[in-house]
């Protein structure tokens, strides 16, 4: 599945000879946001993705924190004309995963005291949301996953944060399996840990975790994350975040261990890098029609009304 929406493939197969983000930026020229294409209107995030095209991660940190606000707001993106704090709270995932890659841009950036302030505002919203809005109990466990991704990109420990929404009635009181940290200063084990009990605390014999998989609270809390892991020696596709058993309960909790084990070194990679990469959009391998002037490659991304290199994510010039 290689559209926006099921950005289940990651591609790590240009990795072994794609050249560094550093040389993209050395060699790259400043021009001003293009101008989208005839008849199509961008929103935040989009305008936040070409940021991120144009290499400004400054302006792509402001824009996804504008997506985030206007989505809760209902003005725009997946939260256009949907009531987000009340009936339609589940799409409110959306304004966490874009609070969450704003946060990971301020920090690449060079800005961490702004990347913190967006996890912390990321946070508090989850919390909000599970403690008073939602009433689907597998999305309420969501927010407490969103609050582990929150200290991982923000380099955050629990205790600085006092846990945000640390499960409450519906988590068992400690998680699953003993969490001791990854030791690098990111999202400590208990984090993670909460949310796998979190989910297993609401299971209540679920046989279709599935379906809830693939919900829109699920959704934006998978898209923010892999897109923070895309192009990183520490990508994760679909199998890779859920597990392989759609019947078990484990197919959701296995979300937070492969994030504990991945999405903290993804952050560190990518702020190694000065980049973090738009998302997947819609694929096409080998197409002769297109190449990348800087890797030489004909794998084309097409995102935001833009048409891209699938590896490095530079403008794709007609062959």
């Amino acid at each position: 599945m290689t559209g926006e929406w099921g950005d289940l493939i990651t591609n790590d197969r240009g990795l072994r000879d794609r050249p560094s983000i550093a040389a993209i930026g050395e060699r790259r020229t400043v021009h001003p946001p293009p101008a989208p294409p005839s008849g199509m209107v961008r929103n935040d995030r989009d305008a936040a993705i070409v940021a991120l095209i144009d290499r400004d991660i400054e302006r792509a940190a402001n824009t996804y924190t504008r997506a985030a606000h206007a989505t809760v707001a209902g003005l725009e993106n997946e939260g256009e004309n949907r009531d987000l704090l009340g009936a339609d709270a589940r799409w409110a995932g959306h304004a966490l995963s874009y609070l969450l890659l704003s946060a990971a841009c301020y920090r690449v950036g060079g800005a961490p005291d702004r990347g913190t302030a967006r996890c912390q505002e990321g946070i508090a919203l989850a919390g909000d949301l599970r403690d008073a809005v939602l009433t689907d109990p597998f999305d309420r466990a969501c927010c407490v996953e969103f609050v582990a991704d929150f200290e991982a990109v923000g380099g955050l420990d629990s205790a600085d944060t006092g846990g945000g929404a640390d499960g409450g009635e519906d988590a068992a009181p400690g998680g699953s399996e003993g969490g001791e940290g990854n030791g690098n200063g990111n999202a400590s084990g208990d984090d993670y840990d909460r949310a796998i009990a979190a989910y297993e605390a609401v299971s209540n014999g679920s046989t279709d975790p599935m379906s809830w998989a693939t919900s829109p609270m699920a959704e934006a809390a998978r898209r923010g994350s892999q897109q923070i892991a895309r192009n990183t020696p520490h990508a994760f596709a679909w199998d890779d975040l859920h597990g392989s058993n759609p019947d078990s309960i484990a197919y959701l909790t296995h979300r937070s261990r492969c994030k504990r084990s991945q999405l903290p070194l993804s952050i560190e990679h990518a702020t190694d890098e000065g980049y973090v990469h738009p998302p997947r959009g819609t694929t096409e391998h080998n197409n002769a029609t297109w190449r990348c002037p800087n890797c030489g490659h004909s794998e084309v991304n097409r995102i935001a009304g833009e048409v891209i290199c699938l590896d490095c994510s530079v403008r794709m010039e007609r062959a």
